[in-house]
């Protein structure tokens, strides 16, 4: 260190969803203590490694659904009947996590829930470089997953595609995700199951509101001003 590295190199994890007042209070505290200029020193020269954004749909039930990501063509469904779901490998700059959180709490913490919870859960770590208040800039790690009410697209098994992909999707060991990937028309197949997707499922709506979770950081010039130390030059969120 010292003389050999004359950049000081620090990474910081926390979770903003479950910081409470005091909680944040104390994260602004250790940062004051290891920066110069805390939270300010940490959103000018701080970039974000790994990112996990969570999406929570109360009343939904993870067996009432299909899920499927047009962008991808991997998907691990070996734990599909246990309640889970993966989109993307853990090598990837992209992971969608699908599970029923209900069922999770239930059994890990045996905490009983009043209603079926869903959640949907994106893992980023960005190939570009961003600043913890940028990141809403990145693309949307759920634009391009489809949420797919098995009763409604069952209305439409007269269709093909649909046919096709509900006989395979059944099948024991393939998931609806493989069961797009091998259409002979993913286009149109993409728009029969965009029709079935909920009144909830709106990716963009999610998105913005993440970024809007996001209004308390300081942006990156409000730093500008604040004299550069060498202690602060490389940090990680």
């Amino acid at each position: 260190f010292g003389y050999a590295n004359k950049q000081m190199r620090a990474s910081f994890q926390f979770n903003l969803a479950k910081l409470t007042e005091q909680g944040f209070c104390t994260l602004m505290g250790y940062l004051d203590m290891v920066l110069h200029y805390g939270i300010y020193s940490l959103c000018a020269k701080g970039r974000v490694r790994d990112c996990e954004i969570a999406v929570d749909v109360e009343g939904a039930k993870f067996s009432d659904y299909w899920f499927v990501d047009t962008r991808l063509a991997a998907s691990d469904c070996g734990f599909q009947h246990m309640g889970t779901l993966y989109l993307g490998t853990t090598q990837s700059r992209r992971q969608l996590r699908i599970y029923d959180k209900a069922k999770q709490m239930a059994e890990k913490k045996g905490i009983a829930l009043a209603s079926e919870r869903l959640r949907i859960e994106a893992q980023l770590r960005p190939a570009a470089v961003y600043r913890l208040a940028e990141l809403p800039t990145a693309p949307n790690p759920f634009g391009s997953l489809l949420v797919i009410s098995k009763c409604a697209l069952s209305a439409k098994a007269d269709n093909q595609l649909v046919a096709s992909f509900l006989a395979l999707s059944n099948m024991p060991g393939v998931s609806s995700q493989r069961a797009y990937t091998v259409s002979k028309d993913r286009k149109a197949l993409r728009e029969v199951l965009t029709e079935c997707c909920p009144d909830w499922w709106k990716p963009g709506e999610k998105w913005a509101a993440f970024g809007e979770s996001l209004e308390w950081v300081p942006q990156p010039h409000v730093s500008a001003a604040a004299p550069k130390s060498k202690e602060d030059k490389a940090c990680s969120a």
